[in-house]
């Protein structure tokens, strides 16, 4: 199932700042996908599960898209996506 593509900048702003407060879960760390922003890593997939809670105000869930899908989604969004 595709990313919402009501999801925006500001929805993953806010995920970013959710992470920073609350981390991230253990099975949600990045494998070998980041998104970098003011210096600081987070886990792609994890990124779009918290900005759809501002969106739509629930997660969504890591399970109904791709890691790939996640980085193109946020680097057409405006963000750094590194590869690690």
């Amino acid at each position: 199932m595709p990313i919402p593509k009501t999801i925006n900048r500001n929805h993953v702003l806010k995920a970013l700042a959710k992470i920073d407060l609350e981390g991230v879960p253990a099975r949600n760390v990045a494998r070998n996908t980041i998104l970098r922003y003011k210096t600081k890593p987070y886990p792609t997939k994890w990124v779009i599960c918290q900005a759809y809670i501002f969106d739509a105000g629930q997660e969504w869930p890591t399970k109904k898209f791709v890691t790939q899908e996640s980085a193109r989604y946020l680097r057409d969004l405006g963000f750094t996506i590194e590869y690690i």
